[in-house]
């Protein structure tokens, strides 16, 4: 009900039920900060349909509550004056159809049925479907729309590393288990950290220490970021500081 960045959107993106209401703001914006769209998104925004997925995670483009469910990043809708009836009947249930049953009574179509990410889903659907960043770029250029300017005004902001780590992780999730996803984004965090990190520290400054928006981002230019640099950061890390999951849990 509000504001469900990174974290906060993996928190609800591995629950059976996703409650979306009309104040709902959804976004990965780690590009933003010279990082990569992580907490699971390798999973979860790869399996979107539209490559919506790839257009979250390389624009840093916010999704409102009527489109988080229309898209399927959401199950249900509920509208935000009704949050605290539903988690009262919440608290009745007893088991997961108490629960679905209590979701689904307060649970209703959005209002506004037609938004600008829809106009988009076309365009996204067709220029999102490239097999690198670059590819993508080439497809927005020749598609040449007002709509499609934008998008490159908004990837021209974030870091040119960033995007290629986004696209190459979410490529790579789109096969793996959610475990599977979570060891990946570990080890490329532990990477990032390790072997280069220039690129988060100054999107950090810029966004969120001096605030100046204004990062200087290094490479610079997309064409200057070398696949074997990206590579690097895709290495197996140590086996002693890999995520190992609890044999008894249940398999996700």
């Amino acid at each position: 009900d509000g504001i469900t960045f990174g974290g906060a959107a993996f928190f609800s993106q591995t629950a059976k039920y996703r409650v979306a209401t009309e104040r709902t703001s959804f976004a990965m914006p780690e590009a933003l900060i010279g990082f990569f769209c992580n907490a699971g998104a390798s999973f979860f925004l790869s399996r979107l349909k539209h490559n919506l997925g790839y257009y979250i995670a390389l624009t840093c483009a916010r999704v409102n509550g009527n489109d988080v469910k229309k898209y399927g990043l959401a199950s249900h809708f509920v509208q935000s004056d009704q949050l605290e009836e539903l988690i009262k009947k919440l608290g009745e249930t007893n088991c997961d159809g108490d629960v679905r049953n209590a979701i689904e009574s307060f649970s209703t179509t959005p209002k506004n049925t037609t938004s600008a990410l829809d106009e988009l889903i076309p365009l996204i659907d067709k220029c999102f479907n490239g097999e690198s960043v670059e590819e993508i770029y080439a497809n927005l250029e020749l598609d040449g729309s007002k709509e499609a300017k934008g998008i490159i005004q908004k990837m021209n902001g974030m870091s040119p590393t960033s995007l290629k780590i986004c696209h190459r992780v979410l490529k790579l999730g789109k096969d793996l288990s959610l475990r599977e996803c979570l060891q990946l984004e570990h080890g490329l965090t532990m990477n990032i950290f390790t072997k280069y990190s220039a690129d988060f520290q100054e999107g950090v400054r810029a966004l969120l220490i001096e605030k100046d928006k204004n990062p200087k981002w290094n490479p610079r230019l997309l064409r200057d970021v070398k696949n074997e640099d990206v590579d690097k950061l895709f290495e197996a890390i140590p086996d002693e500081i890999k995520i190992v999951f609890d044999s008894y849990q249940a398999k996700l």
